[in-house]
């Protein structure tokens, strides 16, 4: 027995010794990939009822490395690792990279069937159309991930999520990689379902995974999983001595099979790790080649800036009745093409942030809109009540980017164009929302401010600069009346009321500017006709009249009171940088009822 064994052995030996004499693979031949390399590997080997997440990196080229086509798959399918697509020549901006190197990603799964790292997909013959993907900030550290959902492999087992992040020292790596039945949240935690569920809870919830970001690491952890049991199927099974509720459902943690527990203590532990967080829809789109190239849409740039504007502006005409015609309804004209108003609003939330929609919709559509039998119709002046000021010089579009945190957006751009012939500035935010880019901020202010400081009133024709005044407008004469205030914000205040005005001031002890105690004013109410103000508008003007004056478009609509007062408030947004403050009152008809000034002159 010993002796045959001694052969056995000898056997494996010569074996090894030769192998390693001459073991040069075949040509063409790839080494068995390796989770470090592969994340399809990993995945479709795990016993585990999630597949095993590894950090995977692509190796990226220098700088200056020559842009390199992926040679087409060998006999074994292994292709050589991808390199970024940009040459000699890299893109000005960490996230023009960013999103050329997704690209990159997504072409390469498209057309060739390979991961990053050239380990070839397990696709089956299925269209990879019906894969997914997105562009979106999954674990809320303000750059977005390319999150891959692979579904149309040749087992189940490959199934598999995998989110990319790019970086310029390592290119794209693997932050998380899991089961593609994802759940997202606002504090970025990402919940993952598993391939099947082998309790009997799934009509109860799920069995799924939590995973937190750690954002020293950049990666996910593993928070801890769920699934529960119910009595229902179980029947004597089920181990009623934990079902404190009687409901018949109890929860395992974490894989703790021994340990089941009641609803409320499977509640505080999804709260101990949800904590205030909610959950975020994420857009996912197929795998086709116009989503891919629509990635580099995402990085904005003037051009692409110009196309959105022309869109929103489109969206707006109907509104200021282009298109209508007449209908034999006096004041009224038919929009043709539009059955509903909502029809209306759904084509101001293709360009513009739902928020923005909504809120220009709310404010003015009962002003302007009515439906009856299937039709729409329009004021015949409703551009008179809105404004026709988004005619613009798109050759002028310029990136003002620094300005973009004061749009809260992403881009910020500025265009000049006019308002019924008078000289407007815009202002245009834009923010991003999955692979699309939609304004969040439209709006313009007038450019005649600059002829007064720009907390200047013009009362009785006579510049007003509210900033440095102190004391009363005595050139108004002596008020008719005199409320002192008790102490508001540590300051004491009075209101001065003349005929069709009144006055509000704060003494502001001392004056923050010039160093003199005394009364500046602080707000402006005007009330009657007679009275101009800035850019002589007064009390009694029509909508018309007013607008003329004050050509800002007002997106907003800063609809403030109860029907049937309508308010109009310039410029919006951006007082404090934008000229005179001023919300105008009208009456249902439109005339001009109040005027307010609010000056915060405590800066």
């Amino acid at each position: 027995m010993k002796k045959k064994r001694w052969v056995l052995l000898s056997a494996v030996l010569l074996l090894a010794v030769l192998f390693c004499a001459c073991g040069e693979k075949p040509e063409g031949e790839k080494p068995v990939a390796s989770p470090e390399l592969s994340p399809a590997a990993s995945a479709m080997a795990s016993e585990s009822p999630l597949p095993t997440r590894e950090a995977v990196e692509s190796p990226a080229p220098e700088e200056s490395e020559p842009a390199m086509e992926s040679p087409e798959p060998t006999a074994t399918g292994w292709g050589e690792p991808l390199t970024m697509p940009w040459g000699d020549t890299p893109p000005e901006t960490t996230e023009e990279r960013r999103m050329l190197a997704y690209q990159a990603v997504m072409e390469r799964f498209l057309t060739e069937g390979l991961f990053p790292d050239g380990a070839p997909v397990d696709f089956s013959a299925e269209d990879r159309s019906k894969n997914q993907f997105t562009i979106w900030d999954v674990d809320r550290d303000e750059v977005e991930e390319l999150v891959v959902l692979i579904t149309t492999t040749q087992t189940q087992a490959g199934h598999t999520a995998l989110i990319y992040e790019y970086d310029g020292a390592h290119g794209v790596n693997v932050t998380l990689q899991t089961y593609p039945r994802l759940t997202f949240y606002s504090g970025g935690t990402i919940q993952t379902g598993w391939p099947a569920d082998d309790s009997s809870g799934g009509d109860v919830i799920w069995p799924y995974t939590l995973f937190t970001h750690d954002y020293q690491t950049g990666e996910y952890r593993e928070a801890g999983s769920a699934k529960a049991r119910t009595k229902a199927l179980e029947g004597v099974k089920f181990p009623a001595e934990a079902d404190e509720d009687g409901d018949g459902i109890v929860y395992c943690i974490n894989m703790d099979y021994e340990h089941p527990i009641d609803g409320a203590a499977y509640e505080a532990w999804r709260e101990s790790i949800l904590s205030w967080e909610r959950e975020v829809k994420v857009p996912f789109y197929p795998w086709t080649e116009e989503n891919i190239a629509a990635i580099g849409d995402l990085v904005m740039n003037e051009a692409q800036a110009k196309v959105l504007i022309e869109q929103a502006n489109a969206a707006l005409a109907p509104f200021l009745g282009e298109g209508a015609v007449e209908c034999g309804q006096e004041g009224w004209l038919l929009l043709e093409g539009y059955s509903t108003q909502e029809e209306l609003l759904e084509g101001l939330k293709g360009p513009f942030t739902n928020r923005l929609a909504e809120s220009f919709y709310e404010s003015y559509a009962p002003l302007i809109l009515k439906e009856e039998e299937g039709k729409v119709y329009i004021r015949s002046n409703s551009q008179d009540i809105i404004g026709h000021y988004y005619d613009m010089d798109l050759e002028t579009i310029v990136d003002i980017r620094e300005d973009a945190a004061l749009l809260c957006s992403d881009y910020a751009f500025a265009v000049e164009g006019t308002g019924n012939g008078t000289p407007v500035k815009w202002e245009i935010g834009i923010n991003k929302q999955g692979v699309e880019r939609k304004i969040s901020h439209y709006f313009c202010h007038g450019t005649q401010y600059g002829e007064y400081d720009e907390r200047t009133v013009i009362l009785n024709e006579i510049p007003y600069r509210t900033r440095y005044s102190l004391g009363s407008p005595v050139w108004l004469g002596e008020p008719e009346k005199v409320e002192e205030h008790p102490e508001v914000w540590g300051m004491v205040s009075k209101t001065e009321h003349y005929p069709g005005l009144e006055i509000t001031l704060y003494d502001m002890q001392p004056n923050l500017w010039t160093g003199e105690s005394g009364f500046t004013p602080w707000y402006i109410w005007v009330t009657k006709p007679g009275i101009p103000t800035s850019r002589g508008v007064e009390v009694g003007m029509t909508m018309k009249e007013v607008l003329a004056a004050y050509p800002q478009f007002d997106m907003m609509g800063a609809d403030y009171s109860d029907d049937p007062v309508y308010t109009r408030w310039y410029p919006w947004y951006r007082g404090e940088y934008a000229g005179d403050c001023v919300l105008f009152y009208f009456d249902d008809n439109f005339i001009l009822e109040k005027i307010f000034f609010n000056y915060d002159v405590s800066e």
